[in-house]
């Protein structure tokens, strides 16, 4: 029988029949799970997002890099705007930049500092050489609440679940993108 389609217009098949790919079918329910929570996460922020979200207009200007003009970071992929976001808080503080969302960040670590930054006042008093496990709990509690949209969890991290992350970073993006205001 033919595939279904989602509302997002993804290909949804039936899980192999053969029981050897049982790995197969781990990964496809762990993708339906995973595109599920990212479906729910763009609901709550077209919810949420209104005509007045950032309270004082933020200047994105400071994420284009030259030759690029400020109007032409609305034609950038999310991702690219994302990495930029990110990379723009934790020069200061971070090692290295974010090159990819689920690559580096999977240990939490650059999560935790990019909190730091946009939501000290949330963050508890522990500390950076927390074990990675404790670190990733932090940062899961303390964004999910700031973030305003509690789909982040250990597994998306420590997985590198790329479009949970970005859907995070969106979310965390729309409650406190930090930037530098233009009065």
């Amino acid at each position: 029988h033919a595939p279904k389609r989602n509302k997002f217009d993804s290909i949804v098949g039936e899980p192999p029949a053969d029981p050897q790919d049982a790995a197969v079918r781990t990964y496809l329910q762990g993708a339906e799970e995973r595109k599920r929570v990212t479906e729910n996460a763009m609901t709550c922020l077209l919810k949420a997002s209104g005509p007045n979200v950032f309270g004082v207009l933020q200047d994105v200007s400071r994420l284009a890099v030259v030759p690029e003009e400020p109007a032409q970071l609305v034609t950038l992929p999310v991702q690219v705007l994302m990495q930029r976001w990110v990379n723009s808080h934790l020069k200061q503080t971070y090692p290295k930049p974010i090159i990819d969302l689920s690559g580096s960040l999977r240990d939490g670590s650059a999560l935790y500092h990019l909190l730091l930054v946009v939501a000290r006042e949330r963050m508890p008093e522990t500390s950076m050489d927390a074990d990675q496990a404790q670190r990733i709990a932090v940062v899961v509690e303390v964004g999910n609440i700031v973030a305003g949209v509690p789909f982040l969890t250990p597994s998306a991290i420590s997985e590198g679940q790329g479009d949970v992350l970005l859907a995070f970073l969106c979310a965390l993006f729309m409650a406190r993108p930090a930037l530098a205001t233009d009065h």
